[in-house]
Parts: C-alpha cells; sequence; structure tokens
C-alpha cells in the first residue's frame, strides 16, 4: 500500500501551485490576449488553476496557462462564450493519487 503523507501532499500541490505565471487567451477574431492567472486553490489532492475572462471579451476559442518558465503548461481548446453582462472564469484541475504498482 502506497501512503503520501499530509507533508509530501501539500509539497506537491505547492510545486504544482508554483507553477502558472499567466493565461493566453485565444479570442475568436481579435487574436489572443495575456491575463493574470485569478487565483490557484489548494483542497485535499487538488489543485484548481483559475483564470478570468476580462470584460467586453464575447468568444475564447482557447485557453492555455503559460509556466514561469515560458512553456504552455495547460490548454483547452473548447469554445466559451461568455455572457456580456457576466464575469466568467474557466478552471484547470490537477487531482494528485496514490497509484499502486504491481
Amino acid at each position: 500500500m502506497i501512503l503520501i503523507t499530509p507533508s509530501t501532499m501539500d509539497e506537491i500541490q505547492q510545486f504544482f501551485a508554483d507553477m502558472p505565471d499567466f493565461a493566453r487567451l485565444h479570442v475568436q477574431g481579435e487574436g489572443t490576449i495575456d491575463v493574470p492567472v485569478y487565483k490557484v486553490e489548494r483542497n485535499a489532492n487538488m489543485v484548481f488553476i483559475w483564470a478570468r475572462i476580462p470584460t467586453g471579451i464575447r468568444t475564447v476559442t482557447k485557453v492555455q496557462i503559460y509556466h514561469k518558465n515560458g512553456t504552455v503548461m495547460l490548454e483547452r481548446n473548447a469554445p466559451l462564450t461568455k455572457p456580456s453582462s457576466r464575469n466568467v472564469y474557466t478552471r484547470f484541475e490537477f487531482v494528485i493519487e496514490e497509484v499502486g504498482s504491481e
């Protein structure tokens, strides 16, 4: 049986939480816009990375989260249409789980 101790889980979560630098939004018909990562949350065995779609943006075709080293670390290609009167956020999730070996 494998057991990730609470302190090790905390270190792994912090490792992932410290990675993101900014989000790049690919906006339909307008090119790209870089926005700060809205927030990073840690909960149990999960890490959540949030990006906010700014006011004035209508349709986002791709969202990329950039690592502090300048490379893309996460990417989502699903189109997202934002209602003009609402704030919209997109979230990426990491689930850290123990996996036994045979």
